[in-house]
């Protein structure tokens, strides 16, 4: 299982690598492959939430934001997310 955890992590990493390069979709991609592996990993869910709500898809960002503070009621980038999409 850590090893599952660890290539979900890098999966996370590798989309913030490529939505810094301007590669929202491909980001998105990685966001919910990292998800996939680790339903509980509270970055993608950010990470997916910050990159929608940007790009106006704010039904998709606002269940991850819902999931994110399920998981962390204290998470400070999921409870402003939350603001935003409000």
């Amino acid at each position: 299982p850590a090893a599952r955890l660890w290539e979900a992590s890098i999966r996370n990493n590798l989309g913030v690598a490529l939505q810094e390069l301007g590669q929202p979709e491909s980001a998105l991609a990685c966001y919910k492959k990292a998800l996939e592996i680790d339903g509980l990993n509270e970055a993608a869910l950010q990470n997916i939430a910050a990159l929608t709500v940007n790009q106006g898809r704010l039904r998709l960002a606002a269940e991850c934001v819902r999931r994110a503070l399920l998981l962390n009621p204290e998470n400070k980038t999921a409870r402003r997310l939350a603001t935003e999409i409000m």
